[in-house]
């Protein structure tokens, strides 16, 4: 398709009305030695005039607005906005160029896909620029392309053609779904890419037997997947193995009544076909001190689906800290120096630490303990007097020598207290050179 020439117009326009939908306006003015290109549906037309014309009908299929402003050689046809236009029609001006501009299917999916404001589909007629421009949205991998792509389709095409080429063709993966297609039945909606193994493993969610679940699973891994896919489906069917058999010997365990923890602590759910996560948190919670050769034990757990040692670490304080299992918390962030020094560390910062404690209502000798652990003195500050460290508030005043602060903390501790005790004994040290 030819590019519509630039046409330069010096002219002077007053009070005039540009409307839509080729609605004829009239304009009064004097055009001298003027080119005008007018770009139709059948073709470019040229026509040279050299006269005065005076209350002319000229139809322009722009947007509807009434401008009283001087033009003065401007270019019709050209892509820039031109720079004397008002800001709300140069907005419009950028939609006109879409619609009558000559971007490929290829370009136009380029400024999709770089999110360049508004971009008009609608010159695209035929079903093989359209399928067009679906396989350069494809080529791209952006799912947010492909959808407004295939939406533009759903909405121009018809329902024998939308059905005809959805027969022929399917969206494969994106970049932003695990699976990918569109449903006509559906309307509009896209779930992932339509692929027979992935189809075939989504099965498995009909299926309410947990036995044959995991024979259907099973069956799932010789489909020719990607490595990635491949390695998740086999984790998923060896995660629903080892739940059957902790189930079973749960549920036998806590009806025989010989298992204390079940006692004390009674289940609240199955553990079948939960993730992994929860399942790492049910086996701390029931099993911590299980050998590790066993399907229950966390550390075999954590080997067997290679569990980071944050996430293990975050799963293990959680359980331990419901059961209020203090001395097994204290072990979690033991560590040895190369020297042989005991001394903590925790996969996670500190104040996270204090709020999972917190969380499942740790006492204050236990809060204390971590609260002075966090190396920010301010953060430190603002969780001991949050969670009421005294020795914590008040040392911490004393090192940066703000009396005042001291004397208004003293108003909030317990009247005869020893932390009252411990202030007034600070204030009153004359060897302390407070900074006010």
């Amino acid at each position: 398709m030819d590019t519509p020439s630039s046409t330069n117009i010096s002219t002077k326009l007053v009070s005039t009305k540009i409307s839509t939908s080729l609605v004829p306006t009239h304009i009064s003015t004097r055009l001298v030695s003027t080119h005008i290109s007018i770009y139709t549906s059948t073709g470019l037309v040229s026509t040279n005039f050299t006269t005065k014309l005076v209350s002319t009908n000229i139809s322009i299929r722009l947007v509807l607005t009434t401008i009283s402003i001087r033009l003065v050689s401007t270019n019709i046809f050209t892509r820039s906005v031109p720079t004397n236009l008002p800001v709300p029609f140069r907005l419009k001006w950028c939609v006109f160029q879409d619609f009558v501009g000559d971007l490929s299917p290829e370009e136009t999916v380029q400024r999709l896909s770089a999110r360049k404001g508004h971009v008009a589909m609608e010159r695209f007629r035929s079903l093989q620029d359209k399928l067009l421009l679906l396989d350069y949205a494809v080529s791209g991998n952006d799912g947010n392309t492909i959808t407004a792509v295939l939406i533009f389709m759903k909405r121009t095409l018809s329902k024998e053609l939308w059905g005809e080429w959805r027969t022929l063709r399917y969206v494969p993966e994106t970049s932003q779904s695990h699976t990918a297609t569109l449903w006509c039945e559906s309307g509009c909606s896209l779930i992932g890419r339509l692929s027979p193994q992935l189809l075939q493993y989504k099965e498995h969610l009909n299926i309410s037997d947990e036995n044959k679940r995991r024979d259907f699973l099973k069956s799932c891994i010789s489909l020719p997947f990607s490595a990635e896919d491949a390695a998740l489906v086999q984790d998923h069917f060896t995660l629903l193995e080892r739940q059957i058999i902790i189930e079973a010997a749960d549920s036998q365990a806590e009806k025989s009544g010989k298992s204390n923890v079940f006692q004390k602590f009674p289940r609240k759910a199955s553990i079948l076909n939960m993730p992994l996560i929860t399942t790492l948190y049910y086996c701390v919670y029931y099993h911590y001190h299980e050998s590790e050769g066993s399907y229950s034990s966390p550390s075999n757990l954590r080997q067997t689906f290679k569990v980071s040692e944050k996430q293990f670490f975050t799963s293990a304080l959680s359980a331990l800290s419901k059961l209020k299992s203090w001395s097994e918390v204290d072990s979690l962030f033991s560590s040895k120096s190369w020297l042989g020094f005991s001394r903590k560390k925790s996969p996670l910062s500190y104040g996270r630490v204090v709020d999972i404690l917190h969380k499942n209502s740790a006492p204050s000798s236990v809060l204390v303990q971590y609260v002075a652990l966090v190396e920010d003195p301010e953060q430190r500050l603002a969780l001991a007097q949050k969670h009421k460290c005294h020795d914590i508030v008040i040392n911490t005043f004393r090192d940066m020598k703000d009396r005042q602060m001291l004397v208004q903390y003293r108003d909030k501790v317990e009247r005869g207290s020893d932390e009252e005790r411990k202030i007034t004994d600070l204030l009153n040290n004359s060897q302390i050179r407070w900074k006010n």
